[in-house]
């Protein structure tokens, strides 16, 4: 089996901020143009890191076949060496592949035929369609992923799409895998977290062409992109 090892994210991210400043003001960008290239990008990432937070911790609390890794969380939460934080982010990494925050994106075709080969038979598509590139079956996808509905912390971080691939990639793919490992670990530090007994600790969602999850309000009235139900509970902070 491959080890875990601290790939360097902490000192990574101590230069993401300046380096991007300093790429995006390349060229004579003014001030401003920089800044609300930035704001809006924020404002977006941070949606969808609601979104994955809710549903990753929703996934761990599942009984019996994904709670069981909680009790391993826990630990890794209070020990705070480089290592053990670098499994709390593949833990999220799985996470977000398993219970992907963004369920697909859509995609006009520009060349003027082409074939997709997924599946059979391949799929012949003109210039002018519209193509859904489903996340969520990608990420279980068994001929990328063995055993693809377990947690599995070895798996290649190239094998991870969830923040798009190549040069379609997230620029901020490190600070959100990181965040989201350290929401996990302020999370797991919880004694004896657990959902409210009944139906208050249930995440109520419905899916939609196997693909697009919607989620009831707080009310229980409309359905909602976004997770919005579910109460935990917990005894005290560890010390």
């Amino acid at each position: 089996m491959a080890e875990i090892k601290d790939i360097g994210q902490a000192g990574f991210l101590k230069r993401y901020g300046l380096n991007l400043i300093q790429r995006l003001s390349h060229g004579g960008a003014a001030v401003d143009d920089v800044v609300w290239t930035i704001i809006p990008t924020a404002a977006g990432a941070l949606t969808t890191q609601a979104q994955g937070f809710a549903q990753m911790l929703n996934l761990f609390l599942t009984e019996p076949y994904y709670s069981e890794h909680w009790p391993e969380i826990q630990r890794l939460a209070n020990d705070s060496s480089p290592l053990a934080f670098e499994k709390l982010r593949k833990y999220a990494l799985e996470a977000y592949r398993l219970a992907p925050p963004a369920f697909g994106l859509l995609r006009r075709v520009d060349a003027d035929v082409a074939t997709i080969k997924e599946g059979h038979p391949d799929i012949r598509v003109r210039k002018g369609d519209t193509v859904l590139c489903d996340l969520v079956s990608a990420a279980i996808d068994p001929t990328k992923f063995h055993r693809p509905h377990d947690i599995d912390l070895f798996r290649s971080e190239d094998s991870y799409i969830d923040h798009g691939y190549g040069a379609h990639a997230c620029i901020g793919r490190p600070m959100v895998t990181t965040a989201m490992a350290a929401q996990l670990r302020a999370l797991a530090r919880m004694k004896n977290l657990r959902r409210k007994a009944g139906p208050e600790g249930e995440l109520k969602r419905k899916t939609v062409n196997e693909s697009f999850t919607y989620h009831l309000d707080g009310e229980c009235r409309e359905w909602s992109p976004f997770s919005s139900t579910m109460v935990v509970q917990y005894d005290g902070l560890e010390e």
